[in-house]
């Protein structure tokens, strides 16, 4: 069992859509659903930086930006938009350095709940309602793994909506939206190995 810990963010972070750590500058990254980009110290006290991603399409200040993966030094980050940015931070400033056109057959079916990046390949991971697809690095789809699990393997995809993925230890953990746990996942075929419970 997992135990949760609650921590409050500062005002200036508003609907927050996507976090991850960068451990090069011990912090933490959020993207909101205003298209922000926010850094926050360790305590997630402090703003360190923040951006506001012009590009990204907003409704009334809404944004349609879901998740987000620091790897190699930039921040990968995905959402409605048909592609994946990529952002870096030189000195106290975020620019857009770069973007990943999602394509190849069956791409138009990717939904953007969640991103992570293994380390040492560069494939793009990105988790929705439908099962977790997998892209090469130019954003070139190549497959989808449906969640399973031996035990209970006539479950619809859907019962497993991924909400976050993130890679530790070779290893990728998945958080769905309607279980209280985070699955450990065969990055070959969906199935499911572990499953830790969420207390709190």
């Amino acid at each position: 069992t997992l135990t949760a810990i609650t921590k409050p963010l500062p005002a200036p972070v508003m609907q927050p859509s996507g976090i991850d750590y960068a451990a090069a500058g011990e912090s933490f990254l959020i993207v909101t659903d205003q298209a922000e980009i926010i850094e926050l110290d360790q305590d997630f006290e402090r703003v360190i930086s923040s951006v506001t991603m012009s590009q990204a399409p907003l409704l009334f200040r809404q944004g349609t930006i879901e998740s987000n993966d620091f790897y190699d030094d930039q921040l990968y980050v995905s959402g409605d938009l048909g592609e994946v940015e990529i952002w870096s931070k030189e000195g106290e400033r975020w620019s857009q350095s770069g973007e990943v056109e999602i394509a190849g057959a069956g791409a138009i079916e990717i939904g953007s709940e969640a991103l992570a990046i293994p380390p040492g390949t560069g494939d793009i991971y990105m988790g929705d309602e439908t099962g977790l697809h997998v892209l090469d690095k130019n954003g070139t789809y190549r497959k989808t793994l449906v969640l399973t699990r031996e035990a209970k393997p006539n479950r619809e995809a859907s019962e497993y909506t991924i909400a976050g993925l993130d890679f530790h230890g070779g290893r990728l953990y998945v958080l769905t939206e309607y279980h209280s746990s985070i699955l450990s996942v065969d990055t070959e075929t969906g199935e499911i190995l572990e499953a830790f419970a969420l207390d709190g």
